[in-house]
């Protein structure tokens, strides 16, 4: 047994022990303790006069003692100091100790001094920390809103793991200046302006919505919701989350254009209605003057009287394709599809044409190669839309006023496989290779500012696949585009 150490070096490791808030043993080389230094003994097993000579295995038992058993050896012959974290439950509640064991020099003989220093405290606040940090991680999860924190005395910004997803990138910026760069430019002067009129004035939080930059080149719309963290009245942090609303505001979108469309629909049936009455007594009018006569009794007469019938006959021509406008107004404005069920191609193409030959007329020339083709399964007022969008968008790909330069051609054929196309093609300006894969999203567009809605496309796109069909587009810039949309028959 190692002989006890003299009063000041008691003395000097009980101040030690004090310091640690622990306890401090030594033990020898048969693992027995020799001397026990506690500030508090509620952190030992058992009193420290009850350890002097009995083992670490007597102290604490079978279950703990052997590791630290182990521990010690391994210190004793390697003379490598050994720091590690373990719980201990003296007294029926559990208690965490740092413990280091080190191996001395004692008398000629060595020993092993162990340092212990109570911990609880500390690690119940590591746990309570990793537990809000998990909450707060989870909550992320469960909302996929995009948590942040800008800090303006470091002016450094940390995102939520969720920011990459909705910037669709995996470096994010880590200054407030590569935030505002992703704003988009129609709304950064407001949301500026926003957040500074409220740091200026002592608010407490921020709200508002904008568009930010993806790294796709696309849009996100989204709410974002800030607090202002002050001290001494001093604006020091902005801590936020902001929700990513971009398929809401599409859907939204989608309904108030569905809402248009049936509006117009309605009105496309009343003006039909009321322009088809009108119609018939001038058709009725036109063809009992030409049925009448002849009246003239002279050469000079009848030459007259065949200007004035070959003017009722244009007049005649024109009522007529009035009344197939008007037809093709009908069929379009039929708001319910109703079931699908066998329709003529042809129809569908010349309905259209009828409707969109005025917007073509003054930008290209019409060539249509409509091949005899069987009747397909669709609905045929959504087909009409879906055409009638098509022909648009191929007149406005030309400048007007290039009829004797453009052409805008139709067609219609069966596929290998049976199924049938209708394809729209156009010489305009064409659509750059990085958009193609984009040009079917909603409020995706090519058009100036103001030209297009970008939500024509999508529509078109919604409509042919719930008919079981499909859209595709091919380009060349600057030498033709075709769309083309293949229908079971």
């Amino acid at each position: 047994m190692v002989t006890s150490v003299d009063e000041a070096s008691d003395a000097r490791n009980m101040a030690l022990a004090e310091c640690l808030h622990g306890f401090i043993i030594e033990m020898d080389a048969e693992l027995r303790h020799v001397k026990v230094w506690a500030a508090d003994e509620s952190l030992l097993v058992c009193p420290a006069s009850e350890m002097i000579g009995r083992t670490i295995e007597e102290v604490l038992g079978p279950v703990a003692g052997p590791r630290l058993s182990a521990m010690m050896r391994e210190v004793f012959r390697t003379g490598e100091s050994v720091r590690f974290e373990t719980p201990l439950s003296p007294h029926g509640r559990t208690q965490w100790l740092l413990t280091d064991l080190k191996r001395i020099e004692h008398g000629g003989k060595h020993a092993v001094i162990v340092f212990g220093r109570d911990i609880t405290e500390t690690k119940m606040k590591d746990e309570a920390l990793r537990a809000s940090e998990e909450r707060y991680r989870l909550a992320e999860q469960a909302t996929q809103d995009v948590l942040y924190d800008w800090d303006f005395e470091t002016d450094a910004v940390v995102w939520g793991a969720a920011a990459k997803e909705v910037f669709r990138t995996e470096t994010l910026g880590a200054t407030s200046a590569s935030f505002f760069e992703r704003v988009h430019p129609d709304d950064l002067e407001r949301v500026t302006r926003g957040v500074g009129d409220v740091l200026a004035s002592g608010g407490a939080s921020w709200s508002g919505g904008y568009r930010l930059l993806r790294d796709d080149g696309s849009y996100a719309d989204v709410i974002d919701r800030a607090f202002i963290v002050r001290r001494d009245g001093r604006a020091i942090r902005l801590v936020g989350s902001f929700t990513d609303i971009t398929q809401m505001s599409r859907l939204q979108a989608q309904l108030v254009q569905a809402e248009r469309l049936a509006a117009l629909g309605l009105l496309a049936a009343g003006v039909g209605h009321e322009i088809n009455n009108p119609l018939c007594y001038v058709i009725g009018n036109i063809d009992i003057m030409l049925d009448a006569g002849p009246f003239a009794t002279t050469d000079a007469a009848r030459a007259e009287e065949e200007d004035a019938r070959e003017a009722l006959r244009d007049a005649r021509e024109g009522a007529e394709r009035v009344t197939e406008i008007v037809k093709g107004l009908r069929l379009f404005s039929r708001a319910e599809a109703g079931p699908p069920g066998p329709v003529c191609l042809h129809r569908v193409v010349e309905s259209s044409l009828k409707i969109a030959e005025n917007e073509i007329r003054h930008r290209a020339r019409l060539v249509r190669d409509l091949r005899p083709v069987p009747v397909v399964q669709a609905s045929e007022p959504q087909l009409v839309q879906v055409c009638l969008n098509l022909l648009v968008n191929a007149a406005q790909a030309t400048p007007a006023g290039s009829s004797k330069v453009h052409e805008i051609s139709v067609a219609t054929g069966t596929c290998d496989d049976g199924r049938v196309f209708f394809s729209v093609t156009d010489t305009g300006a064409g659509i750059a290779a990085a958009d193609l894969d984009r040009i079917f999203d909603p409020f995706f567009t090519t058009k100036p500012v103001g030209a297009g809605t970008g939500i024509g496309l999508s529509v078109c796109m919604s409509l042919v696949q719930a008919m079981g069909g499909r859209l595709t587009v091919e380009s060349i810039p600057n030498e033709r585009t075709t769309f083309t949309v293949t229908l079971s028959a």
